[in-house]
């Protein structure tokens, strides 16, 4: 299962883990308590599919069996999943801005605290 959590104003705080959403360590809730205006989002492994297919809208680079993006990355779902949850990972960080933390971390300070709180946004192209 694929976690991409706490979104706000397009920025993204991305996590992967193995964890299931209710049985997060207890440090990880210092997220939302420290930044009460983000959300929450618990991403399964099928919606990474949703997502690929919906949100990066892939039509131009569909061959004759679909988008090769999408294609390669259900081939990636089957052969090596990790790698999989990396390259989501990053795409959404890359489209959506953001940050990423394991499941492991506390946050010590609102994210708005930290240092080029910026980098969180979305770029413009």
């Amino acid at each position: 299962m694929e976690e991409l959590g706490i979104q706000l104003e397009g920025s993204t705080l991305d996590d992967t883990d193995l964890h299931t959403s209710n049985k997060l360590p207890n440090q990880y809730q210092s997220w939302t308590t420290l930044n009460p205006d983000w959300t929450v989002l618990y991403v399964e492994d099928e919606m990474i599919d949703s997502w690929l297919a919906d949100g990066l809208k892939l039509a131009e680079n569909k061959d004759s069996e679909g988008p090769v993006a999408l294609k390669e990355m259900l081939w990636l779902k089957s052969h090596w999943g990790v790698i999989r949850a990396d390259l989501f990972r990053y795409l959404a960080l890359f489209l959506s801005g953001g940050l990423y933390t394991d499941t492991d971390t506390a946050s010590v300070v609102p994210i708005t605290h930290g240092p080029n709180t910026h980098v969180y946004r979305c770029p413009t192209f």
